[in-house]
């Protein structure tokens, strides 16, 4: 009786992996020991792939090629530094990160010290970006809009507060005209973007040279706050 019990106990469980049987069929969000997923959670997919969560409506994914994938809806979870990024064991292994659109928020010092990254794409929808986001990423020189073969690339029409702060290697960015407003301490901590001009072409990728450290394509007027501190 005991060897029929075992049996039918694995024949459920392997029936709602299966999809045989709705997961729904069984109900442990009340019982005590169960652990609801949460931004600890993390496993392989497949003998290449990690994954997690990361906020209360969004995964992340990290394939064999390096690439880490920010997906979902809404905010990321707020964490006491980059060491506890539920991705941090897999600094090393990290050369693109891509913020998918729908998410609105990327913690302080998300991908800090990422030494082995060279491009990151942040969509448009992510308008709350936390301090030294990319701080002590030695390989992230250059930044501006998608589609200008930048290391940052964004789509935002509003640079947040803090969005390059402490960016130490970062020698270039150029800001498209669609960008109308700068948050305070963008740029703060920036050391090697000594100076900032409008757009004139110069710039050459392999060097990280330009005419300016900051150029931008303005026409009309400064945003407000632009260059503050």
């Amino acid at each position: 009786m005991k060897k029929t019990k075992q049996y039918l106990c694995i024949l459920l469980v392997l029936s709602i992996l299966t999809g045989i049987l709705p997961a729904q069929a069984i109900d442990l969000s009340d019982t005590p020991d169960t652990k609801r997923p949460n931004d600890s959670t993390q496993g392989s997919i497949a003998s290449d792939t990690a994954f997690g969560v990361c906020g209360p409506d969004l995964i992340w994914t990290l394939t064999s090629d390096g690439t880490l994938t920010i997906s979902g809806r809404g905010e990321m979870n707020d964490y006491p530094n980059g060491s506890s990024m539920p991705w941090s064991q897999y600094r090393e292994s990290v050369t693109t990160i891509i913020i998918q659109d729908g998410v609105t928020s990327i913690d302080a010092s998300a991908f800090s010290n990422f030494d082995n990254l060279t491009k990151a794409t942040i969509a448009a929808s992510v308008t709350d970006v936390g301090g030294r986001l990319f701080s002590d990423c030695e390989q992230m020189m250059t930044a501006g809009p998608v589609g200008g073969d930048y290391n940052i690339e964004y789509e935002w029409t509003e640079i947040p507060e803090n969005a390059f702060m402490m960016c130490d290697a970062l020698t270039y960015v150029y800001i498209s005209e669609t960008v109308t407003s700068i948050g305070e301490n963008a740029f703060d901590y920036c050391y090697h973007l000594s100076s900032a001009g409008p757009g004139d072409g110069t710039f050459d990728p392999n060097t990280c040279t330009a005419s300016y450290g900051i150029e931008f394509g303005w026409t009309d007027k400064i945003p407000d706050k632009a260059f503050l501190d």
